[in-house]
This record gives C-alpha cells, structure tokens and sequence, in this order.
C-alpha cells in the first residue's frame, strides 16, 4: 500500500484506540462500570486511612545516586543507535547494499529495528517474570536481562561493521 494509505491506516487505528480508551479508563476506579460494591467499599476504606504519599523532589539525593547516573549514560548511548536505526538506516542499507526500494525483504529489514523492538520488549518482560518467578529477585533479574540485552547489542553494532551482505547485517 501507499504511505498515504498506511498514514490513513494508523490515524484510524489510533482513533478507535483514543475511543476505547475514553470509554475503558476512568480517573477513579469508582467511577468504572465494572467496579463492584466489594470493590468500592475497599476503595473507600483505603482513602481514609491512607496516607499522603506525595513528597518533595529529592534533587541531592537524585544527583549522588550512581544508579541515576549509570541509567543516564545507559539511555545516553542506546539513543544514538535508536536514532540511526529510525532515522538513518533505510538510507544506509539502500547505499551499502544496493537494496531494491521495492523489495519485500528490504521493507522488512528497514523496518525491522521496530518490528523486533516490540517483540523483543515483550519477551525480556516474560524472560524477567520468568527470572522473578524462579530467582524471587526482582532486581537481580531485571539487572541481568538489560545487560545481557544491552551486552547482544553492542556485540551486534560491532559485528554489523564487517557483514558481508544484507541478510548478516
């Protein structure tokens, strides 16, 4: 299809997304069509006996703490690649493999930093459930999945420097 007619396409998508959404969500749960009587008297019970648990920005706390700081640079450097991948790379494979613009197999490797984004997401969030629920560690699991992540990736940056073709890029 066109680009016109795959724009025309996501604009409906997210248009009947927007609908579900309005008509689904609620600012208070008390307010949901599907919140039963059980529910709502839990909800009223909790509101009188919670406390306030908003407080004020910890700014020192957040500048001295080494993990802010190592998650900026994580975030730092995978936004290069993020950027080159969505911004860059379909030209890049055009130039360096001579890809037909036309071609299925060019479409889906063009795309393909979106495609297994999404997929990957999904199953580093099943990896990390599946870690959770065997290890009882949250952290720990969290920790090893992103490195390991992260790790693969930057082999892969590096290995893409010496690919021969197209399909081992």
């Amino acid at each position: 299809v066109s680009w016109r007619v795959a724009f025309a396409l996501f604009g409906l998508i997210g248009i009947a997304w927007c609908a579900a959404f309005a008509w689904f969500f609620r600012d208070h749960p008390q307010d949901h069509p599907r919140v039963n009587a059980a529910e709502q008297l839990e909800i009223e019970q909790s509101r009188d006996t919670a406390k306030p648990t908003h407080a004020g920005l910890p700014v020192r706390s957040l500048l001295g703490s080494a993990n802010v700081w190592l998650i900026c640079l994580m975030y730092f450097c995978m936004t290069y690649g993020w950027y080159f991948h969505v911004t860059y790379l379909p030209s890049y494979l055009q130039d360096r493999f001579d890809l037909d613009p036309r071609s299925m197999i060019g479409a889906l490797y063009k795309g393909a930093p979106l495609w297994l984004g999404a997929f990957s997401c999904l199953g580093g969030g099943l990896l990390v459930d599946s870690l959770i629920r065997r290890t009882g560690n949250r952290q720990r699991s969290r920790r090893l999945v992103g490195m390991v992540a992260e790790g693969l990736c930057a082999v892969g940056w590096i290995a893409a420097i010496f690919a021969p073709n197209v399909h081992a890029f």
